[in-house]
């Protein structure tokens, strides 16, 4: 019977899910991030490797953009639009998936079948959800693969096996590849195992994991530097600093040893420029500034 409800459950939101995508008003939401995860270039072509490897991403949204928008239409153009409606739809269908993931995960920790149906109800008919769904940003993929990751956690929380603990290490380097703000989450989870099981065998198993997971993230950091000469996983800890800036009219007298970011806030402030969001400065100057984010780093401290 349990697995009736869950059906009409899921069947439920899936009508709910493909109502709100085709008669949502514009069924795609596109923010100004939404830009910076899709390229008109062939991806894996001559620029691979600065594809790849680039502070203003991690390269895992573009990857999958780049898939399923094959014949790199103009952003926002017609065309654009009818292609990523595939990425919504694909969206959607791993959300629906991570569902049936979180009901599994829920009874593997002993809750009921009856409130386990009820959170799972809840969880799909969350309208945040639904928006993160038809957005093209990282959000929604992330939250379905975190759900999943979680599934991987408990099960290694019962039985540490190096086949579970290899799935989850392979889904948590995807998870940073959509999201590096996501880097902690095995730092946070793997040690709890070991807290649970004391042996040598596991504790040999979770070092080599972490190991392998950290050589990701360390990886992307020295192709940084070496590429772009700057030391960082990502820019965007430098505009949010940068931004603050900004937003509090801080005093930037301190950093006139940049001379090209320092004399362009000068003038953005004397020109009352819109200070609300940073990303409304690097529009105005555009690849003057653009081009040179590594001096962010620099100008921020």
């Amino acid at each position: 019977m349990s697995r009736i409800i869950l059906l009409a459950i899921l069947l439920f939101v899936a009508v709910l899910r493909l109502w709100y995508i085709s008669y949502a008003g514009n069924s795609i939401v596109i923010k100004p991030d939404s830009k910076g995860y899709y390229m008109q270039e062939n991806f894996f072509g001559e620029h691979m490797l600065t594809n790849f490897f680039n502070p203003n991403r991690t390269p895992g949204y573009t990857i999958l953009t780049s898939v399923v928008i094959k014949d790199k239409p103009a952003y926002e153009s017609q065309s654009f639009l009818e292609q990523a409606r595939i990425l919504i739809f694909i969206q959607t269908a791993i959300g629906l998936f991570s569902l049936l993931v979180l009901y599994d995960t829920l009874l593997a920790l002993k809750i009921s079948q009856r409130w386990s149906l009820v959170f799972v109800g809840l969880t799909g008919v969350n309208i945040y959800q639904f928006i993160w769904d038809r957005a093209l940003l990282t959000e929604s993929l992330y939250i379905s693969l975190f759900i999943i990751l979680m599934r991987l956690f408990v099960s290694l929380i019962k039985k540490p096996t190096a086949k579970t603990g290899v799935m989850f290490i392979v889904l948590a380097i995807c998870g940073f590849m959509l999201r590096p703000a996501g880097l902690a989450v095995p730092y946070l989870l793997l040690p709890i195992v070991w807290c649970m099981h004391r042996t040598k065998k596991v504790f040999l198993l979770l070092t080599v994991l972490l190991c392998v997971y950290t050589a990701v993230p360390v990886t992307f950091v020295g192709m940084n530097k070496y590429l772009y000469n700057f030391t960082g996983l990502s820019f965007n800890p430098d505009f949010a600093v940068f931004g603050r800036i900004l937003l509090f009219d801080i005093p930037v007298d301190s950093a006139a040893s940049v001379p090209n970011l320092y004399h362009k806030v000068q003038e953005y402030r004397a020109i009352g420029g819109n200070i609300s969001i940073p990303w409304y400065f690097f529009v105005y100057y555009g690849n003057e500034v653009y081009d040179r984010l590594s001096e962010l780093q620099e100008f921020n401290t």
